[in-house]
């Protein structure tokens, strides 16, 4: 099991320094991590197997302490299994998202999904029920993918972007402490339920959507208006000079409402698209002004580093 417990470090404002304290990035994924083991050791776990807890730094500089573990291992890799958990403190309306490189052997060969169906099985039969949502894309963002390139089939558990993302917002009081107990018991039961890592396999993923964490960062510059209301979209107080935004025409007042083709629901909607996209991508963004679309192209930037 493993989490990583580096985050942004510290910035000098003209309050003086400042910290960003990574609640949610990632100190709900270490509780979560410690919740289990002493879970399990509560329950006086017996299995064929050792549960190995690793924590890691470097992760928001492009995984290096996962990579380094994987490079020299303290124990084999051949039949290891990895359970990553990042961004799990704001679970809502107990949507957990997943992905996952496993399978059972014995499925693979006749395309089954079992596997899935097995972590389907374990949500629904929490005392409260926890829906599953497979990640189609950005799942390499995070220290799971370091063991996926290596061939160890892993699980990544997250409970997806808030506005608070790489934020010095990202405060404990914000955290959703009994979404993360809730974590904790999907991944017991788990554990409980699935006998050995050798019973699994690796299989590949298609890499779409995002580069993985850390390293090259996607910026745009727009500042959110968080005072102002609006039904759809993101209303902007204004971009940061010298910013993609600012250079694409981008102003204060407009209003986000698309990026190529995915609408922009809410300011949540719009950070999970951001970590969606490449420094150097181009792209799409319809926005309204004063009542009118305007569609302009913009090219990602990389987000500076503070």
């Amino acid at each position: 099991m493993s989490a990583h417990y580096d985050h942004l470090g510290y910035r000098i404002t003209t309050e003086g320094w400042r910290y960003f304290s990574g609640a949610n990035d990632n100190a709900s994924g270490v509780a979560a991590v410690m919740a289990v083991a002493r879970r399990l050791t509560l329950l006086g776990w017996k299995s064929r197997y050792p549960v190995v807890i690793a924590l890691f730094d470097g992760e928001e500089r492009g995984l290096k302490g996962s990579q380094a573990l994987v490079k020299k291992p303290p124990l084999a890799l051949t039949n290891a299994f990895n359970i990553n958990f990042d961004m799990v403190g704001t679970l809502t309306q107990h949507r957990l998202l997943v992905a996952t490189c496993a399978e059972r052997k014995r499925c693979a060969r006749n395309g089954s999904e079992r596997f899935k169906d097995e972590l389907q099985a374990v949500a629904r039969a929490l005392p409260q029920p926890v829906e599953l949502e497979l990640m189609r894309s950005g799942w390499q963002a995070g220290d799971h993918y370091s063991f996926y390139r290596a061939g160890v089939p892993f699980l990544y558990l997250f409970t997806g972007v808030t506005a608070e993302y790489d934020r010095m917002t990202d405060t404990p009081d914000r955290l959703n402490y009994r979404g993360i107990s809730e974590i904790a018991d999907f991944t017991v039961r788990l554990l409980q339920r699935l006998g050995s890592p050798t019973d699994y396999c690796w299989l590949r993923l298609e890499e779409r959507g995002i580069a993985p964490s850390g390293g090259r960062r996607p910026y745009l510059g727009t500042v959110p208006d968080f005072a102002r209301k609006v039904e759809h979209g993101v209303a902007l107080s204004g971009v940061q000079p010298g910013s993609p935004a600012e250079a694409a025409g981008i102003q204060a007042g407009d209003i986000l409402l698309r990026i190529d083709d995915e609408p922009i629901a809410d300011l949540k909607a719009f950070a999970e698209l951001l970590r969606r996209l490449r420094p150097g991508q181009k792209i799409r963004v319809v926005i309204d002004r004063g009542g009118k679309q305007i569609e302009l192209e913009l090219a990602v930037g990389e987000r500076p580093q503070e």
